[in-house]
C-alpha cells in the first residue's frame, strides 16, 4: 500500500499537469454523487488544517482517476489571488486524503507548483520552466 501512496504521489504532477476538461459540475453528477460530495466537504472542513476548507468551491467537483484506477474528485478553490489551487481528495487503504496542489505565475515561462496535505505537509513543490518560443 505505502508503495501505491508514493507511486501516486510521484504521478500526481503529470496527472493533473494534463489532467483533462474539468467542466462538470455537480449540476450534471447523480445524486448519489451530489450526496458524496456532500460528504467530501464534511470531511474537508473538520479535518482542514490549513483553513482553507471554506474557500473549497464544491459546485464545480470534479469526478477523477488517479493512477492505479484510484477515484476521487478535484475541486478549484475561490481566490482573488490570481494564482490557482484545487482540492483533490481521494481514499487510498481505506483512509481518506485531501491534498492542496497550488499553481503560481511567476513569469512568462515558469510556474511554481506546491502539494500540501489537508494536514499541513508539504509533500512535493517544484518549478516548472517552458521555453519560450519566438
Amino acid at each position: 500500500m505505502r508503495k501505491v501512496f508514493l507511486r501516486i504521489l510521484v504521478l500526481l504532477p503529470q496527472v493533473f499537469l494534463f489532467s483533462c476538461n474539468k467542466n462538470t459540475s455537480l449540476s450534471e453528477l447523480s445524486p448519489a454523487k451530489v450526496e458524496a460530495t456532500s460528504v467530501l466537504q464534511e470531511w474537508a472542513n473538520k479535518n482542514d488544517k490549513l483553513n482553507q476548507a471554506n474557500l473549497i468551491d464544491w459546485t464545480y467537483a470534479t469526478p477523477i482517476t488517479l493512477a492505479d484506477s484510484i477515484k476521487g474528485y478535484s475541486v478549484p478553490l475561490k481566490s482573488s489571488s490570481g494564482n490557482f489551487t484545487e482540492f483533490i481528495t481521494f481514499e487510498l487503504g481505506g483512509k481518506r486524503h485531501g491534498w492542496y496542489k497550488s499553481y503560481k505565475r511567476l513569469n512568462e515561462t515558469d510556474m511554481e507548483i506546491i502539494i500540501r496535505s489537508i494536514e499541513g505537509k508539504t509533500l512535493r513543490s517544484g518549478f516548472l520552466h517552458k521555453n519560450k518560443s519566438n
